[in-house]
Order: structure tokens, then C-alpha cells, then sequence
């Protein structure tokens, strides 16, 4: 191999040209690199540096020159504080919600729906706050104006929301992502 600026005789393992200095290149114009202990490191795909692990076998290095851990698809994982592979974002363990507490805000905040937000049902729980606002809305209506049908509908909605809301109290026993209340 011969150095592409003065045209020396180098040798494999020289990486820099004894004569002018001049970084040395491979065949594909890609400068050499050493590896470990002087060698030149093997090519891998593109004329990229590959490092190299026990007996020639390609592997990459991670901190403190431990291997890393491969992720999915053979992506090596990203390493964490001190050299540890970093871990995604745990689940939390499960938190079975109490029955207790549910029926407890089904009696006493059921028309606004709040026990079937602390359980997770959010649809019911928006059908209930839509529903009391909406009577709400009326009764403020039909009292201001002077039409007690708008504000009596009002108050037979909230009495229907409140029914509602206390049945929810007996057949309501799993959370909204239906695992058991305890």
C-alpha cells in the first residue's frame, strides 16, 4: 500500500504516513484507525471501523470497555448513570381501587360523575357531568325566565342523574380497565 500524498511504501498497520504525516486510507478513501494494542481495526459494512471482541468477533463497546447490551432489532441499548443499561419507564404496579370509596362518591357526588373518574370509566363519568350541567343550565333558565317546565325538566334530570348514580352503587364492580374493585 502506498500513501495517497507522497507515495511511500507503508506498511499494513501504519494508520499515519512515516514520511509526510498524512492520515492513511483504505481502499475505499476511508482513514484507518487503530484498535486495541496498535492493530488496525477490521472494516465493517461501508468501510466503517468495526471493533472487534473476544477471538476477532465483531462487538461494540459500551462504558468502561464492558460489551453492550443488544435492544430490539440487534440497536444496542442506551447505557444509564455508571455504565448500567438504562431501563424504559416501569408500569406502575397495579392499584386495585376501593369499593368502599367508589360507593361512597356515588352517594354523595354521583350526579357529577366523580366516582367514575376515581374508577377510570371516563365516558360514564362524562355523561354524568354533561347531564348535571345541562340540568343545571335549565333549571337556571326556566327560573330566571319564568318558565317552570324549563326548570321542573331541569330538576327531573338531576333526579334521574341521581338514580343513576346510586343503581351505580350495586352493579358497579370493576374498575374502568376491568379489573375488580376491592
Amino acid at each position: 500500500m502506498n500513501c495517497s500524498v507522497c507515495n511511500a511504501q507503508l506498511d499494513d498497520s501504519n494508520t499515519v504516513c512515516p514520511r509526510c504525516g498524512a492520515p492513511v486510507q483504505n481502499a475505499y478513501g476511508v482513514p484507518q484507525q487503530q484498535g486495541n494494542y496498535g492493530a488496525p481495526q477490521q472494516q465493517g459494512n461501508y468501510g466503517a471501523p468495526q471493533q472487534q471482541g473476544y477471538y476477532g468477533a465483531p462487538q461494540q463497546q459500551g462504558y468502561y470497555g464492558a460489551p453492550q447490551q443488544q435492544g430490539y432489532y440487534g440497536a444496542p441499548q442506551q447505557q444509564g448513570y455508571y455504565g448500567a443499561p438504562q431501563q424504559g419507564y416501569a408500569q406502575p404496579a397495579y392499584t386495585a381501587k376501593s369499593r368502599i370509596v367508589y360507593q361512597l362518591l356515588c352517594f354523595f357526588l354521583g350526579g357529577l360523575g366523580i366516582q367514575d373518574f376515581y374508577a377510570g370509566r371516563t365516558t360514564d363519568a362524562v355523561i354524568h357531568l354533561s347531564i348535571f350541567c345541562f340540568a343545571v343550565l335549565l333549571g337556571a333558565i326556566g327560573g330566571g325566565a319564568g318558565l317552570p317546565a324549563l326548570a321542573v325538566l331541569g330538576f327531573v334530570l338531576n333526579v334521574a342523574n341521581g338514580i343513576w348514580a346510586l343503581v351505580q352503587i350495586f352493579i358497579v364492580k370493576q374498575d374502568g380497565k376491568g379489573n375488580p374493585m376491592s
